[in-house]
């Protein structure tokens, strides 16, 4: 690697010593690699021998060159630190992660790890069905690295029942909800940005484009949307959206609240279905399996959402989702820290796996050293992107490598910047942490292990209520009332009645 590169990222380690470990060549045989005494400090790091199986998500879904680049990481960490294992990643996209993650699950197949959260295989319910170990004596054997890179206190909203089951991805530890829109558009309609606090004060501006442009469909619905809006409409969930149970932000009584008849959902679901029914909204949307990308890229759309906006997501993500037009942002909620925020990306080790040893300290190295973590994010430097001289990466879309999901693989401020953002990122991603709103409910997590039967029977309809209100495909004034009776039939106040228990009993204790 070029003498100029490897100054260029050590300049932006100085930037962000307090967050990040230092930004190494990619080069196995550099010195600099080889210095990383820090991190092979494990008392022992020859030795260790086996297979990882790790169930992973990207935007893109599937990569092509997934095998190289595991083998390519594989081959790093066994010359760098001795070791003699093998790893497996499987890609899975967005949509179909937590399906497919429900059957490996149910079907007690054997893997090591996996991609959990608060709204993508369900980190909470997967604790309760005894999915995933708990890791607290393995953190504090093999994990020390790991464990004091990141904060205490997003350590302690990931715990359940007083007990670690899952390694946050550190990233950007707060949720805000946002849109994307094309900034032709909004020039070309003279839409006041600054006037935009509610998905709602769009409605004047989506009607002109569809006039104008009736091939348009302006909202780019799905059926996850309606989820990815809850902070957006002021609430915070106790489980997740699939679920009823949840908070109104800032409210101090933690009063739990049904969502789905909430005047905050019901007034969603109705301005949704009156959308789609004037052509703001596609009427196959209940049929997207993304966000709506291929569209977006189209130009069949115009107005994105964004549920976790950062300083520059237009440039590294919108930007390119919009097939290349410049994009602007409008925050319609306030930077939020909750629980949710804490488990919204981690990595869990399955109950199934037969090396749980081996498997944390895998973890210990993936979020402390950066080079293998890069090697995760962006493939293999020369093949699948390009290092500038700024330290900023260039991906290859065509490469066969380009999960784009950087916030999957481990502790993101190890991440090298891409090319649309800026070099010092992560220090203005750091003080939106440092700024954000804390929840009142900061911290506690629902036990549903007393009432997994009802949340069964719970999912079996909201899976098949949810889909249609949040894309406007069914009218909620007959369609609520009709999910409500299935509910109510499934168990929907008991569960209420537990968490509002578990609550009161948690506020209690602090």
């Amino acid at each position: 690697m070029k003498k100029e590169k490897i100054i260029a990222m050590l300049s932006l380690a100085i930037l962000m010593t307090a967050l990040i470990a230092g930004c190494r060549s990619a080069d196995k045989s550099s010195n600099l690699s080889k210095q990383n005494a820090s991190i092979q400090a494990q008392s022992d790091v020859s030795g260790k021998t086996g297979s990882l199986k790790w169930y992973v998500v990207a935007a893109t879904g599937p990569q092509a060159d997934s095998d190289r680049v595991q083998k390519a990481m594989s081959d790093y960490i066994n010359e760098t630190y001795g070791w003699n294992i093998e790893l497996e990643l499987v890609f899975n996209d967005y949509a179909s992660h937590t399906d497919k993650m429900q059957m490996v699950i149910a079907g007690g197949e054997e893997y090591d790890l996996c991609y959990t959260s608060s709204w993508c295989n369900n980190y909470t319910v997967n604790v309760n069905k005894n999915a995933y170990i708990p890791l607290d004596d393995l953190l504090e054997e093999y994990g020390q690295e790991l464990y004091n890179s990141i904060p205490e206190g997003v350590w302690e909203g990931v715990k359940i029942g007083g007990q670690i089951y899952g390694v946050p991805n550190y990233q950007l530890m707060y949720k805000q909800c946002s849109v994307a829109i094309p900034v032709k558009y909004v020039e070309e309609f003279q839409l006041d940005v600054d006037s935009v606090k509610t998905i709602y004060d769009l409605e004047d501006f989506m009607y002109a484009v569809k006039k104008k442009y009736p091939e348009i469909y302006p909202l780019a619905a799905y059926p996850m949307f309606a989820n990815r809006m809850k902070n957006g409409l002021g609430m915070e969930e106790i489980i997740d959206y699939d679920y009823p149970g949840m908070f109104k932000m800032f409210d101090e009584s933690l009063t739990v609240y049904n969502q789905y008849e909430s005047e905050e959902y019901m007034k969603f679901y109705e301005y949704m279905y009156k959308w789609a029914q004037d052509g703001l909204i596609k009427m196959d949307a209940i049929s997207v399996q993304d966000q709506s990308l291929a569209d977006l890229q189209a130009g069949i759309h115009v107005i994105g959402l964004e549920d976790t906006y950062q300083p520059e997501i237009e440039k590294s993500r919108w930007n390119n989702y919009f097939g290349g037009q410049e994009c602007v942002m409008i925050k319609l909620s306030e930077p939020y820290m909750s629980t949710a925020a804490t488990i919204a990306t981690l990595t869990s080790i399955s109950t199934t796996c037969k090396n749980p040893e081996l498997a944390i300290q895998f973890l210990n190295l993936i979020n402390t050293d950066p080079v293998l973590y890069n090697m995760a994010c962006f493939g293999i430097e020369g093949v699948h992107y390009t290092l500038n001289d700024n330290g900023t990466v260039t991906s290859d879309e065509a490469s066969g490598y380009n999960p784009n999901s950087d916030w999957v693989f481990g502790n993101q401020f190890n991440a090298f910047p891409r090319d649309s953002q800026s070099p010092d990122i992560w220090v203005k991603i750091k003080e939106y942490n440092d700024t954000a709103k804390v929840s009142c409910a900061m911290g506690f997590s629902f036990d549903s292990s007393v009432v997994d039967s009802e949340l069964s029977a719970i999912s079996a309809v909201t899976g098949e209520y949810l889909p249609q209100l949040s894309v406007g495909a069914v009218d909620p004034k007959t369609a609520v009332p009709e999910m409500m009776k299935k509910l109510e039939a499934a168990g929907m106040d008991a569960v209420l009645e537990e968490m509002q228990k578990q609550v009161d009993e948690w506020k209690a204790e602090k």
